[in-house]
């Protein structure tokens, strides 16, 4: 019996859907230059709100699939100014979503605060 539950279990982590965060913003800048694709910023004021933020957005969601396809994601703390060009992304709002180029030119507008799930679904389609 307990073997079938580990397995549902395992089966249910393996078929969720997750945005592939990158731990440094220098990191997941090389990694969208390689491989062609945009960069999703997202700024927090601190990691809980981070936790808060993946767990409503992008946990098991239909377009966490091309979020993934289009983008390298980082997630950056406020505190953190030296990962990341600050001069480029700086705001007072958080939390900040930043949708760049591989040239760290803005895709698309950025978006402040907590969106809905169909709010940020309909800005994304705007930045591929």
């Amino acid at each position: 019996m307990r073997y079938i539950f580990v397995s549902i279990i395992l089966a249910v982590v393996l078929e969720a859907n997750y945005v592939k965060w990158m731990p440094t913003y220098d990191m997941a800048h090389a990694k969208a230059l390689q491989e062609k694709k945009g960069l999703f910023v997202l700024l927090v004021e601190n990691y809980d709100e981070a936790k808060q933020i993946n767990y409503e957005l992008f946990t098991n969601k239909e377009y966490v699939e091309s979020i993934n396809e289009n983008f390298v994601c980082v997630i950056i703390n406020k505190e953190q100014t030296s990962s990341y060009p600050i001069e480029l992304l700086y705001t007072l709002e958080y939390p900040a979503m930043f949708f760049l180029n591989t040239y760290e030119l803005f895709a698309c507008k950025a978006f402040f605060g907590l969106p809905t799930q169909k709010q940020f679904q309909e800005h994304l389609k705007l930045c591929y």
